[in-house]
């Protein structure tokens, strides 16, 4: 594995004909990918109701009482998000797969309604 990130990393390895990560190291743990969340959201706003829709859907109980005051999901649910979809709690989605996840999410919730 060579030790390229991001794009450019991909485009370097390409030409150098490395091999480009898989994913990236989440720093931050299971919580790391809200900041993916919010890019998705704010890449595509016709995705943006949804992405309400899950952020209200993962959010703990009572979330406004407790530090930090957001409605973040639970650390245990965010890590056992993350191994059961990449194997490694450790791994993050890109900005695509969440943007894929989150049409997804929405065309089946549209074809529920039907």
């Amino acid at each position: 594995m060579s030790a390229f990130k991001g794009g450019a990393g991909r485009r370097a390895a390409k030409r150098e004909g490395g091999d480009p990560p898989a994913r990236r190291r989440v720093p931050g743990g299971a919580t790391a990918p809200v900041g993916v969340f919010l890019r998705a959201a704010l890449r595509r706003p016709g995705l943006a109701a949804e992405a309400a829709r899950l952020a209200a859907a993962v959010a703990p109980r009572g979330w406004w009482r407790r530090p930090p005051y957001l409605p973040l999901p639970d650390s245990e649910y965010g890590e056992w998000r993350l191994t059961t979809a990449y194997g490694r709690p450790d791994r993050a989605p890109t900005v695509r797969e969440m943007e894929e996840f989150l049409a997804w999410r929405r065309r089946m919730r549209r074809a529920r309604a039907r």
